[in-house]
């Protein structure tokens, strides 16, 4: 599996890496380990990662709207107009999340079926 592994490190690095960190089940400092005795290219890594700031552009955002919505901001008035938009920005959130993770998952399940 490791040869497997490595061999698609050489190919497609950036894309494997992206695709590792987008999913939920791997722990970073594991996936850290792990893809530094592979072939990825330092440049391949950096790239890579860059696929974790939509997810990090998230959990901000989840912040920001129960912060919101919690009232911790008190000091601004909003309207309707205001809630709807968050909540609808919290839907379209959750979609593009989930969407990509059946990408990535669709992506790596050739790679786990290889010996």
């Amino acid at each position: 599996r490791f040869k497997a592994i490595d061999r698609a490190a050489k190919s497609g690095g950036m894309k494997l890496v992206a695709l590792l960190r987008l999913s939920p089940v791997l722990p970073y400092n594991i996936l850290n380990y792990a893809l530094g005795i592979t072939s990825v290219t330092t440049m391949d890594y950096i790239l890579g990662t860059a696929a974790i700031l939509p997810g990090t552009a998230m959990y901000v955002y989840y912040g920001t709207v129960a912060g919101n919505l919690t009232g911790i901001s008190k000091s601004v008035q909003h309207g309707a107009g205001y809630y709807t938009l968050m909540v609808v920005g919290v839907v379209a959130t959750i979609v593009a999340a989930v969407l990509i993770a059946r990408l990535a998952r669709s992506e790596l399940k050739p790679l786990q079926g290889v010996n």
